[in-house]
């Protein structure tokens, strides 16, 4: 993602009010915002696939928020999958896996997840051995001044996004990776998030807000997902 995710994230987050210190009142001033971005560079770690192990230099802050419900619902869906269940519907958080059909021989159809003042018609999944993933810039945010501050930080500026992508949803056979990729593509925006889907075959919905009209809002689907509504 040419640095647009990064888990060494946390001492971002904290300053604008999104990391485990709390919320806060009003924006970081420019300089804390350069102090957090020099430890904010995920090729400060060591990582030891062998041994399945990090080393940090220090002064890292890791913030695994945007896998961590992803990964509950992988590690949900692997126990029940060893314990001999063949049909199954996890979520977490609103992270959902699925596998096998209901009782009825119907699909574990999901209703993806929309903006809250969204009027457009439902848009279903049938999760059949699949992941999906959504990230949205309406779920944390707070708001100094007019301007809105959302969750989606830009590891490469130190600022939320103000591109007008609102929504990320991802569908992948992992929910960690599916969610992981949803907060990826939000923070490249739709030009660049949207080649990365293309880039990776990936099923991705993007909803952006209308900046000259209020509660107005434009759909774009990656090829991968046009595909899977083919189907």
């Amino acid at each position: 993602t040419q640095g647009a995710y990064d888990p060494c994230i946390g001492h971002l987050a904290n300053l604008w009010g999104f990391g485990p210190q709390g919320k806060v009142s009003t924006t970081p001033d420019a300089s804390s915002i350069q102090r957090a971005l020099q430890a904010t560079q995920w090729q400060q770690l060591k990582l030891d696939i062998d041994h399945r192990s990090v080393l940090q230099p220090g002064n890292i802050q890791l913030d695994l928020c945007s896998t961590a419900k992803g990964f509950g619902v992988d590690q949900v869906a692997r126990y029940l999958q060893e314990s001999g269940i063949r049909s199954y519907l996890v979520e977490v958080g609103g992270e959902l896996r699925g596998l096998g059909c209901k009782a009825d021989g119907q699909p574990w159809w999901v209703e993806l997840e929309d903006l809250p003042e969204s009027r457009s018609p439902a848009c279903v999944a049938a999760l059949h051995d699949i992941a999906i993933a959504t990230s949205g810039d309406y779920r944390q945010y707070f708001e100094v001044a007019g301007q809105r501050y959302s969750h989606s930080i830009d590891p490469r500026t130190g600022y939320p996004v103000q591109h007008g992508v609102a929504s990320v949803t991802v569908l992948h056979p992992e929910c960690m990776i599916a969610d992981a990729l949803a907060t990826a593509m939000t923070v490249l925006g739709l030009e660049a998030g949207m080649q990365y889907a293309k880039q990776l075959h990936v099923a991705a919905r993007f909803i952006v807000r209308n900046e000259q009209e209020e509660n107005s809002y434009s759909q774009h689907m990656s090829p991968a997902f046009l595909a899977m509504m083919d189907e």
